[in-house]
């Protein structure tokens, strides 16, 4: 609640965005899926999403890598880290399919 009042340019540096990220990171880290669906999820209405994360190299305006997660668990985690040093910020948008 205290994070939906952070101006959307502040909250990379407002303590409560790192509060909400380390909250993210612990349900990730004890898996549970429930929780991080609930929170992450774009359509409370619908359980059928893709979660991708954009690995991107410092300067670049397109990703290096694009990996597809059917799991929240594994996207955040894969928001930790893309897997190569040289990648060195990361996005996780969220998708439903269309009916």
């Amino acid at each position: 609640m205290r994070l939906a009042a952070v101006p959307p340019e502040m909250v990379g540096r407002a303590p409560e965005g790192f509060e909400a990220a380390s909250a993210l990171l612990d349900l990730a880290a004890a898996d549970d899926e429930a929780a991080l669906r609930q929170v992450l999820r774009p359509d409370p209405a619908r359980a059928d999403v893709t979660w991708s994360v954009s690995c991107y190299r410092i300067g670049d305006l397109t990703p290096s890598e694009l990996r597809d997660f059917s799991d929240a668990v594994g996207a955040v985690r894969g928001l930790e880290g893309c897997g190569d040093p040289s990648h060195v910020a990361a996005r996780r948008p969220v998708s439903a399919a269309s009916s």
